[in-house]
């Protein structure tokens, strides 16, 4: 019974690829006591006409780090914290699986807290700024003029939603939200 799956293998720093006398060492390797090596992680790569092996470093996918700009889906909203999956890191696709912590912060008022209006909801793109990435935790801020939602979806029909003002308008059912919009809320581009 075959199997259909394919699996690649990744060579590892190190690892033992070929000898001299059956292949030439190319990008990616070195030779150690007549064999050629990987220098890094990555996917071999054959080539039986020119008989040479390489390695093709397979990439990371950047952290964010303070200042970067991200671009990400609201995933969830509890309390005061607004969880974002980055998918755009500075303007580019990150794959990195990525999360960061939107804090929403709370005003006092005399003796009661009162929370401020939550400035996206769930499912909405968002652009915002790396202000720390501590511990592995990567805080976000929508201070800033351009930081915001960016698209949204009304949350009630799931229609598409224009901006009115300061507000947004869904063209399906007429419902008016508040969120706090980026500048270019219906016309950024990536």
């Amino acid at each position: 019974m075959k199997s259909s799956k394919k699996f690649i293998k990744l060579a590892l720093p190190g690892e033992k690829l070929a000898v001299i006398e059956e292949f030439e060492g190319g990008e990616g390797t070195y030779i150690h006591n007549g064999s050629i090596r990987s220098i890094t992680i990555g996917i071999p790569s054959y080539n039986l006409r020119s008989r040479k092996v390489e390695v093709k470093s397979k990439q990371r996918a950047r952290i964010p780090n303070s200042g970067d700009t991200i671009i990400g889906q609201v995933e969830s909203i509890q309390n005061n914290i607004i969880n974002v999956r980055i998918h755009y890191l500075n303007n580019e696709i990150n794959d990195g699986g990525f999360t960061g912590l939107l804090i929403i912060k709370t005003i006092k008022a005399g003796k009661d807290k009162q929370n401020l209006p939550m400035p996206c909801k769930l499912g909405d793109l968002i652009r915002a700024r790396v202000v720390n990435n501590n511990n592995g935790i990567i805080y976000l801020s929508i201070d800033r003029a351009e930081d915001g939602v960016i698209f949204a979806t009304c949350s009630v029909c799931g229609g598409k939603m224009v901006k009115i003002g300061n507000n947004i308008k869904c063209v399906e059912c007429g419902i008016i939200e508040r969120r706090k919009l980026a500048i270019d809320f219906s016309k950024f581009s990536l």
